[in-house]
């Protein structure tokens, strides 16, 4: 039976990771009761907060600031509240097994575990589920204190990159305390098999994303109107957009559409670089840079568009991707990872990195409607099979409560 539940991760809410906004909001709108704590909580005014039911979000988000004090004067005053609360409620022999245990954490202050074991015991929290296997390093130590609350872990992207080049080193200890860790690909599972991790710890759930649109119709286009291609994306090297702007320019260097654009949502370092590009290539009313959007932006710009470009150089289960399915898009991705597990040849191209087979594989995808139709409507039909939002809730509750 579960009881209250309790999500762990850096900052939140972060605009490239609505995996782990989704969770929390799958887990309360399904009537569990849970709660968030992350470093840093981001601005309510920033867009990331721009989603559905955000304000239920907000009342159950924390960040460590709020719940460990940084005044000294007032940790100790806090600190005898907390005593004074545990002896009350017959909790003292906990803080006692914390007092001499004195465990090792990332934290900023010597008394933080204190007050992180005051919040689980008075939210009275069961399940603590890391995103990220850094973020299960600040908070393994309440395995010690507290043996019958279970701990989970899932494995994303540079935490499993990580893990790989140390060759199974990272997060050892950690890893170890966990009742379970959970694998969003096959890709994910057997990179922590081969590197040591027991097969009856690990569980697969995948990424979850909302069905957004239904069925597309064939396009009657002409060629006048605009055909759009889209790429959702953190702009930094690893995402490769170079890559997609240089097929891009090979595009239209063969006359293919005049009014073809390509937009591409996200933030990142590597904006200026990438601008400098759509100018050198003459590409300026062609390619667009959106910025950060809102999820209700991104979700209309994908139903607005033709066909979804993913080039990246390493992932594991690209969100964006998922969302791309859901809104009925043909998928042209570059192979790395876990994307095999979700593309193919019956809802798009899998391809190598090369803005030549890019490219070809845009032409052919722009000239045939009916083939953008067919490949679409299969990927909205897998995301309703494999990974809509109830058959994930399931997931997570069955992990929870066994």
């Amino acid at each position: 039976m579960i009881s209250n539940v309790l999500i762990i991760t850096a900052s939140f809410p972060e605009i490239s990771e609505t995996f782990i906004r989704d969770h929390l909001r799958l887990l309360l709108n399904g009537k569990v009761s849970a709660y968030i704590i992350s470093r840093k909580s981001q601005d309510f005014s920033c867009k990331a907060w721009a989603f559905e039911d955000a304000e239920k979000v907000k009342n159950v988000s924390y960040n460590e600031e709020n719940i460990i004090p940084t005044n000294k004067l007032i940790r100790g005053f806090r600190l005898l509240l907390i005593l004074l609360r545990a002896l009350l409620n017959g909790h003292l022999s906990y803080y006692w097994k914390l007092f001499k245990k004195k465990p090792k954490t990332k934290f900023g202050y010597a008394l933080s575990p204190y007050f992180i074991l005051d919040f689980l015991l008075v939210k009275n929290i069961t399940v603590i589920h890391c995103h990220f296997a850094n973020n299960l390093e600040r908070y393994d130590w309440v395995k010690d204190i507290l043996p019958n609350l279970k701990l989970i872990v899932t494995f994303h992207g540079y935490d499993l990159r990580n893990f790989i080049k140390s060759e199974g080193l990272a997060y050892g200890k950690s890893l170890n305390k966990c009742d379970a860790i959970v694998a969003i690909s096959n890709f994910t599972k057997q990179n922590l098999l081969r590197l040591g991790l027991p097969e009856n710890k690990i569980f697969m759930i995948p990424n979850s994303v909302p069905l957004l649109y239904k069925e597309r119709q064939i396009e009657t286009q002409t060629q006048d109107e605009p055909l759009k291609i889209v790429s959702v994306s953190r702009l930094v090297p690893l995402k490769n957009l170079r890559l997609a702007i240089e097929a891009i320019y090979l595009l239209k260097e063969k006359g293919n559409r005049k009014n073809l654009i390509f937009q591409i949502v996200g933030n990142g370092e590597q904006k200026e670089e990438l601008l400098q590009l759509i100018e050198e290539k003459n590409l300026s009313e062609s390619v667009f840079l959106l910025g950060d959007q809102s999820s209700k932006t991104v979700y209309n710009l994908l139903k607005d568009a033709h066909i979804f470009l993913h080039t990246s150089l390493k992932e594991n289960l690209p969100v964006a991707i998922l969302e791309g399915m859901s809104c009925g898009l043909p998928i042209i991705a570059c192979e790395t990872g876990g994307i095999a597990e979700i593309v193919s040849n019956e809802n798009g191209f899998l391809i190598a990195h090369n803005k030549v087979i890019i490219a070809e594989t845009l032409m052919r995808l722009i000239a045939s409607p009916d083939l953008r139709k067919k490949l679409g409507d299969n990927g909205h039909s897998l995301i309703k099979e494999k990974f809509s939002q109830n058959k994930v809730f399931e997931q997570f509750i069955h992990l929870y409560s066994n």
